[in-house]
């Protein structure tokens, strides 16, 4: 495998990044961190589905490291009525205070299966809490494995 990007985080593990996307991250002594049974992951795809969402701090269609805290990748966005930055959180099970994600950014179920048709596996798909139901069974029929992530607008 071709590594082409390494960073080191805050707490002194070294994550690398290769060409397809993939990434393995080692602790601090030099040990890679195992997630399942391979060191070696698949960098997680998360799109945001309608224009309901800001993601202006992320670079789109990248690499983007984000934090990890308390087991529970953050991932910062921010919806358009407001400028506050809110953190969607999914579980994970690594030492590293960082991770790699792709984020994009689409209009449509539609948009979804086209990138998925081209080899990219999209491992959660965010949307608000109005989103037609319908399409969200299209998509979960068509593309089992994806996660399904419903932000509400406003929590009581």
């Amino acid at each position: 495998m071709n590594w082409i990007e390494e960073r080191k985080t805050s707490n002194g593990c070294l994550i690398q990044i290769s060409e397809d996307n993939y990434y393995q991250v080692f602790n601090r002594k030099g040990v890679e961190i195992y997630r399942s049974n391979s060191a070696i992951q698949k960098i997680p795809q998360i799109v945001f589905l309608t224009g309901f969402f800001k993601l202006d701090h992320l670079r789109l269609g990248e690499v983007n490291f984000v934090s990890v805290k308390t087991a529970k990748v953050l991932i910062p966005y921010q919806v358009i009525e407001s400028n506050e930055i809110k953190f969607l959180s999914y579980p994970t099970l690594t030492e590293s205070d960082m991770l790699p994600v792709i984020v994009f950014q689409k209009q449509s179920i539609k948009d979804i299966q086209t990138i998925q048709l081209r080899g990219n596996e999209v491992s959660h798909v965010v949307v608000e809490e109005n989103h037609p139901k319908q399409d969200m069974i299209n998509l979960k029929i068509r593309f089992p494995n994806i996660n399904v992530l419903i932000i509400k607008k406003k929590l009581n």
